[in-house]
């Protein structure tokens, strides 16, 4: 799930961290990355390891003169020793 606050140009995701739990190969200390990209200005910025599976919550900032309508944003889980990664889920 996300949150997009246009007053202060930043999105807020948060997740299920109870999956890491599950039988499967999510950890606690799977990494969370974003992937953003401002289709206006043709420009990508990623946001790497910003926050892991077990805090269920994180936020990125984005440049004031980006407009959010403009985005669109990617998130994803690596595994801690960054040797597996997750699908891509698609934002916005």
């Amino acid at each position: 799930m996300f949150e997009l606050d246009d007053k202060n140009n930043s999105v807020t995701f948060s997740w299920d961290e109870q999956n890491a739990t599950s039988k499967g190969t999510a950890k606690d200390n799977d990494q969370i990355n974003i992937v953003a990209f401002n289709a206006k200005e043709n420009f990508v910025d990623s946001f790497s390891g910003i926050a892991v599976r077990s805090d269920g919550k994180t936020s990125i900032s984005l440049p004031r003169v980006w407009n959010l309508d403009d985005m669109h944003i990617w998130i994803y889980f690596s595994s801690f020793s960054l040797q597996k990664n997750s699908e891509s889920l698609y934002c916005c």
